[in-house]
């Protein structure tokens, strides 16, 4: 498809623990964005929302190893995500 570049506004919502945020794509549509799980080198997080119907692993690599990932499905498992529904889309980066 066409390629489209979005610029989400995000904001802390939970400044206890910076683990949640709101993101605004456009000025109508406006979710709760939490932090799932964040790796000690900073590289990898998931972010997921509260009814847990929705995840999102990313990274500022293009590629998560295998072991890593299958460590991530493990835990948002646990957490109650469906990790059935994950799309792993390759990450093919200019």
């Amino acid at each position: 498809g066409k390629k489209r570049v979005m610029h989400p506004k995000a904001t802390v919502y939970n400044t206890e623990t910076n683990s949640e945020w709101r993101v605004k794509f456009i000025p109508l549509i406006k979710f709760p964005y939490l932090i799932v799980w964040l790796d000690e080198e900073y590289e990898t997080t998931v972010i997921g929302v509260p009814n847990r119907k929705y995840a999102w692993i990313m990274s500022r690599k293009s590629e998560i190893t295998a072991a890593k990932y299958e460590k991530i499905l493990t835990h948002i498992t646990e957490l109650g995500y469906d990790v059935t529904k994950l799309i792993n889309i390759p990450q093919i980066w200019d």
